[in-house]
């Protein structure tokens, strides 16, 4: 990995990165695991470390900005691909084969 990122949780799972700029910035990229047991607890510490770090959220799936709330959150992740995959893997699979 790179000396300025930090990366938090697992590769498989729910993960936090982050990503030091050479001017002090940073990028903050979270990853959540649509079949983990702890996604609504890990939905809620992203919205309050947003709301601490006075930042917006992006989900780059749906190309806009996502309301920094447990709720807004829920629903995107219910909305994604990933979710859909949890539900039915198959189905997905089909899908991405037929570019649908």
């Amino acid at each position: 990995m790179l000396d300025d990122w930090f990366v938090y949780g697992s590769e498989k799972s729910n993960r936090v990165d982050i990503l030091l700029g050479h001017d002090k910035s940073a990028q903050i990229s979270a990853r959540i695991d649509a079949r983990s047991e702890v996604v609504a607890q890990f939905v809620n510490q992203l919205c309050e470390l947003s709301s601490f770090l006075e930042c917006s959220l992006f989900s780059a799936e749906m190309w806009k900005s996502l309301e920094a709330s447990p709720a807004a959150l829920g629903l995107a992740l219910k909305h994604s691909r990933a979710a859909a995959f949890v539900r039915n893997p198959e189905k997905v699979l089909r899908g991405a084969g037929s570019g649908v």
